[in-house]
């Protein structure tokens, strides 16, 4: 039963890359417009401040996606001797004040929401970015929508899955999905600050 999720959440991952590159949206791998894309996004963050959120506090299989993507961002981080906090799941404010105490950290975030029914479905997102308040267009027109500061959160980096079943298949292949995903965006931040 472990294949079948792991070959579920293979299968749409590999659907939501080819629609992105399909839509253009992001350049081909390894390009040197990738790599300076990259370095532009990655490069001048003190380090990352870590959260895991869990929509339902009380699940089992949501708790265990945390814990383990926590434990596997905090080794990364470690290895990697990247400045690290890891918050838990408290309010944003206290990841604004870690990120602060970090010289303006990059916020890595996971969410986690599952339904409570069988079959079980989970939903999976891994995301980097900062919360920015008064953002405007470069070059905007003044006068125009883009001219006006907006706030909110400028996401640099994300991944998501769903997956399917039994909550014991899920708790096997879910955490690996996010570690994999993890491992995925270290090496592409190490590699655009060096």
């Amino acid at each position: 039963m472990c294949r079948v999720h792991n070959l579920f959440i293979l299968l749409i991952s590999a659907f939501m890359l080819l629609s992105q590159t399909a839509l253009g949206q992001k350049p081909s791998a390894g390009s040197a417009e990738e790599r300076s894309f990259n370095r532009q996004q990655f490069s001048g963050w003190g380090g990352i401040v870590f959260r895991c959120l869990p929509n339902n506090l009380s699940d089992s299989l949501e708790k265990l996606i945390c814990k383990s993507a926590s434990s596997d961002a905090r080794f990364l981080a470690e290895s990697a001797k990247i400045p690290f906090q890891d918050t838990g799941s408290e309010d944003y404010s206290a990841v604004l004040i870690a990120s602060n105490a970090l010289n303006h950290a990059l916020v890595l975030e996971t969410s986690v929401l599952s339904t409570k029914l069988y079959p079980k479905g989970v939903h999976v997102a891994v995301r980097a970015g900062s919360f920015y308040s008064g953002a405007i267009e470069l070059g905007a027109i003044p006068g125009t929508p883009e001219s006006t500061g907006r706030d909110g959160d400028l996401i640099l980096w994300e991944r998501s899955a769903i997956g399917t079943g039994d909550e014991n298949g899920l708790a096997q292949s879910m955490p690996g999905y996010v570690s994999t995903v993890l491992k995925e965006f270290f090496a592409l931040f190490l590699k655009s600050r060096s």
